[in-house]
């Protein structure tokens, strides 16, 4: 049996929104929530103005992006320009395509091949780290 989770949040609630003022730009308010859970589309701004007085203007809701981090490290290119390689087909994590591509093997078998790859290089790998020890068929 599934089920779905649903937010419901109460109405009147107070909530920070971002809105958009033609006097002042871009700023955070902290509003209450209409009766389905919105925040309100617009807004009375509360900046002053350069004499002092109240803004007249009335601000727009703006939606504004998630603050997600989305790397946690920078990107670093398999094959960059330029570089050297040891190996004579470059760099073992780069796909290899052009069997695949001019269809001398089927997607299956390519994949296959992709996984014989990643299980050896992961093997090699936990060698290199004393994790396991190298497989000799006798």
């Amino acid at each position: 049996m599934t089920f779905v989770l649903k937010h419901r949040f109460q109405p009147g609630a107070p909530m920070v929104c971002e809105y958009q003022c033609s006097e002042h730009g871009r700023f955070e308010q902290l509003v209450r929530r209409d009766d389905h859970g919105d925040p309100p589309t617009e807004v009375v701004c509360e900046g002053p103005l350069a004499d002092g007085s109240d803004c007249p203007a009335m601000a727009s809701l703006c939606i504004s992006s998630p603050m997600v981090a989305n790397l946690t490290r920078a990107w670093t290119p398999i094959n960059p320009p330029g570089a050297v390689m040891h190996e004579k087909d470059g760099d073992p994590r780069a796909l290899k395509t052009e069997d695949l591509a001019t269809g001398k093997i089927t997607r299956a078998e390519w994949r296959k091949r992709q996984k014989d790859d990643r299980m050896r290089r992961w093997h090699e790998k936990k060698i290199k780290l004393g994790l396991a020890e190298r497989k000799i068929q006798v």
